[in-house]
């Protein structure tokens, strides 16, 4: 047999051996060693051969899924692998342990996550009208709401400042003088007296406006 084949076998073999706690475990649950009027560690060491002794690391899963997700006692996973119970004891606590970890750090970040939003929703208040934000401190309008009504405020703004700007250069350039007849024909006598007191207004600051 070359080495290769050595190796592969081995491999094989271990992976068989280091699982056969799990038939242990099996026996057990169906109450095979009861059964027979043995103890589990006595089936084990008097019907099966002994125990395989596991690594560090192999124990430790092994307790994890025994306890944590077949439900069995600490004494029955002990049973099981062929340790006292003080060992499965503080296996539990070291793999407790990184968990517990994780745990806090997850929890800071959660914080830390948490403290930028609040940040982050600060500064959008910040560029809102006093009223908008009134309204959303008071948790009458979300921040998104408050935002599209002041971006639709400022659109309608910006419209009506191009309309007078517009307006206000038309009538600056009017400005100190009599309205033409063609648009005073179109006016109505309010609107004429109305046009006349705007130009009067403007005659002031006729170069202002009109530049």
């Amino acid at each position: 047999m070359d080495v290769a084949d050595a190796e592969e076998y081995t491999q094989a073999l271990g992976q068989v051996v280091a699982g056969g706690w799990r038939q242990i475990a099996l026996g057990e649950r169906l109450g095979v060693p009861a059964a027979l009027g043995l103890t589990t560690r006595d089936w084990v060491d008097q019907r099966l051969g002994g125990y395989v002794r596991l690594s560090i690391p192999e124990r430790r899963e092994a307790v994890a899924e025994l306890v944590n997700d077949e439900g069995m006692t600490q004494r029955q996973a002990a049973d099981v692998l062929g340790v006292d119970e003080k060992t499965v004891r503080r296996d539990r606590a070291a793999d407790a342990a990184p968990n517990a970890q994780n745990l806090a750090s997850n929890g800071a970040r959660d914080k830390v996550s948490a403290a930028d939003a609040a940040e982050k929703l600060e500064q959008r208040i910040a560029q809102l009208d006093d009223d908008l934000v009134a309204r959303v401190r008071e948790g009458t309008l979300a921040i998104d709401e408050a935002e599209l009504v002041q971006t639709q405020n400022e659109q309608q703004v910006d419209k009506w400042a191009t309309r007078i700007r517009a307006g206000l250069d038309v009538l600056g350039r009017m400005a100190g003088y009599p309205i033409p007849r063609g648009i005073s024909s179109r006016l109505t006598d309010p609107e004429s007296e109305q046009l006349i007191a705007v130009l009067h207004a403007l005659e002031p600051f006729k170069e202002g406006v009109a530049a």
